[in-house]
């Protein structure tokens, strides 16, 4: 992705003098930036100039935007949602929070879980004693075979070899502990993965694997268990509660917040819709 980057009078004074769009990846430490409202901030940094707020529902679980004014900090990936802002960049490339956010991803996903270094050792000790068996059921096949004994199946044309081949095979493919070695540290991945789609970080194997015996889950953060954004529940009518009236209100409060990327704002937008038939409208002028 790319990112406005901008040169000000000063850093007092935040008046554009240059403004060019750069790819991602050559934006610099202290580097000012333009953020245009709806758009994600692309990196960590400081807010030199503007208000607004930001949706950090990625990072914190929070689905109410938190304001943002000049000295706050931001982070990278989340969205800027109500007016345009001049970020300075304090954390770019690996040394930014999203940056470490998928490093810890990455680094639970190579960690071993208790049961995943138990069936390594299984595994060690039973991949080469399938390996000896198919080997011994290759000898005895084709001593068999030599000998002139009868043969299963009525293929007593077929030759030794072959029929040594394919029992030892068999006895690989059946007997062989595939399963056992790749299962566990598959399933540990793709748990992970998943769950960081979700937003929920596992700190590693152990804790995927402890988490089997979890009974009760307590949550001490405001918002963590709604839907993520706002909604409208509850209408009161003052001066008349009939159809007619319901629909104009609804239509001239969702017309009023029709230009807003505030969630409050895209709430009543949302209710307005199903309120009215009307299609809402900017205002004029």
């Amino acid at each position: 992705s790319d990112a406005t980057r901008v040169k000000c009078v000063d850093e007092e004074d935040c008046r554009i003098t240059h403004e060019e769009c750069v790819p991602l990846d050559l934006v610099n430490k202290n580097d000012l930036l333009l953020v245009l409202p709806g758009a994600r901030v692309p990196v960590d940094g400081i807010v030199m100039w503007g208000k607004s707020a930001a949706n950090e529902a990625m990072v914190t679980g929070e689905s109410l935007p938190v304001p943002k004014a000049k000295g706050d900090t931001v982070i990278g990936g989340t969205v800027n949602n109500d007016a345009r802002i001049i970020v300075k960049a304090t954390h770019v490339g690996q040394s930014s929070l999203l940056a470490g956010i998928i490093r810890l991803v990455e680094q639970a996903q190579t960690e071993k879980a208790p049961v995943q270094r138990y069936a390594d050792r299984v595994s060690a000790v039973f991949v080469p004693f399938i390996l000896a068996l198919s080997l011994l059921t290759f000898v005895c096949w084709i001593a068999i075979a030599g000998g002139g004994r009868s043969l299963p199946n009525g293929s007593p044309d077929s030759p030794a070899g072959a029929l040594a081949l394919t029992f030892a095979v068999s006895v690989l493919v059946v007997a062989c502990p595939c399963a056992l070695g790749l299962a566990t540290p598959t399933a540990v991945m793709v748990g992970m993965g998943i769950g960081a789609k979700k937003g929920v970080l596992i700190k590693g194997g152990p804790a995927l694997e402890a988490a089997h015996g979890i009974s009760t889950v307590l949550c001490d953060k405001t918002g963590t268990l709604t839907l993520g954004k706002p909604s409208v529940q509850t209408v009161i009518m003052v001066a008349s509660e009939d159809k007619k009236a319901r629909e104009e209100a609804a239509f001239l409060a969702g017309s009023l917040e029709l230009d807003s990327l505030h969630p409050h704002a895209l709430a009543v937008v949302e209710w307005a819709r199903g309120e009215t038939t009307k299609a809402l409208s900017r205002p004029a002028g």
